[in-house]
């Protein structure tokens, strides 16, 4: 094992050899994760990222390097054996996993076309939040303080009351915010992206991680209306029919977003996305499409709502950029 690590640095020019390496690295973290201990996975993983520099994969990504590639692949694969481990001597390493994920990875990945590893990626920002996602903390009786039981989560706080209903959701406190902002800015901004295989992996991600820990309501708790951003996003898709295979799919995140608070929905959102959110429109057409919204709470009501609102408002962008520069558009 140490040998492996040692050759690491030594070969990190040559892909065969270092592939070899992370190969046998991971099916050593696959199988015996809990025998080599924190201490050598902590060495391992420190050398990697180390060694992983943001030049360094930008240089295999432009080069197109199928082994590169592979070697960046099997390392997020190493770390997501640490980080869905359940055992408390690898949380320590969580803070790390997340800063290499978003400040050495993301930034070369954003803009390019590499589907495979970023869909791997993905997976381990996935994997991060589902595992870690809150601390859980217990207080005594008297309030006097508040200790950490062995429940060992890393963006959410809430007292044990909460899990029983007994307490107000104010005690709950958002921990680590701007890590959890950044993986939720990714997948948003994956949103924007034509890879539709990536598209449907995160939608289900966010699907998954709101029935499991009601993400959505999370989100609208967060500085910088992170709710409305992906709102935004997902009507524009829509409107836009860039991923009309996934129209079903979408429209029912849409609705489990807005189920946090349908008449902020209804009575904010809406209107500001209609008059702010959307150019090429005349005051007119942003009227009636305001007046042909129906506020239904169920979902099939509220599919043929989204659906005839963002189909009106693709008509009506295509009727006003067909006509010629300075003439009069439709219903001005």
């Amino acid at each position: 094992m140490e040998v492996s690590l040692s050759l690491f640095p030594v070969y990190m020019r040559q892909p065969e050899v270092i592939d070899s390496i992370m190969s046998f690295l991971l099916a050593l973290f696959e199988s015996l994760i809990h025998q080599i201990g924190p201490k050598f996975v902590e060495r391992t993983t420190q050398t990697v990222m180390g060694l992983f520099t943001s030049q360094q994969m930008c240089e295999t990504v432009v080069q197109e390097s199928k082994t590169g590639s592979r070697v960046i692949e099997r390392f997020l694969r190493l770390l997501q054996v640490v980080v869905k481990d359940p055992s408390s001597a690898f949380k320590a390493f969580i803070p790390n996993i997340i800063r290499f994920c978003m400040e050495q990875i993301y930034p070369v990945l954003a803009n390019r076309d590499v589907p495979d590893i970023k869909s791997v990626m993905f997976e381990l920002l996935h994997g991060v939040l589902v595992s870690h996602w809150r601390y859980v903390a217990e207080s005594s009786t008297s309030n006097s303080y508040i200790y950490r039981v062995s429940c060992y989560r890393h963006f959410f706080t809430t007292s044990v009351l909460d899990k029983v209903g007994a307490s107000s959701k104010s005690l709950e406190r958002i921990e680590n915010e701007d890590q959890f902002m950044a993986i939720m800015k990714a997948i948003g901004e994956s949103f924007l992206q034509p890879d539709i295989a990536l598209f449907k992996q995160n939608l289900a991600s966010m699907e998954s991680l709101h029935a499991k820990s009601r993400l959505y309501q999370k989100l609208a708790l967060v500085r910088g209306g992170l709710l409305s951003q992906l709102l935004n996003v997902l009507l524009h898709v829509l409107a836009n029919k860039s991923h009309d295979l996934l129209r079903e799919e979408i429209t029912l995140v849409l609705h489990n977003m807005a189920a946090v608070d349908f008449e902020n929905f209804y009575g904010n959102f809406l209107p500001h996305f209609l008059w702010s959110g959307l150019d090429g429109l005349t005051e007119r057409q942003r009227e009636e499409l305001a007046r042909g919204v129906d506020m239904h709470k169920d979902l099939p009501s509220f599919t043929r709502t989204i659906h005839h609102l963002t189909s009106d408002i693709r008509y009506y962008l295509i009727c006003n950029a067909s006509l010629p520069a300075g003439s009069v558009k439709l219903n001005s």
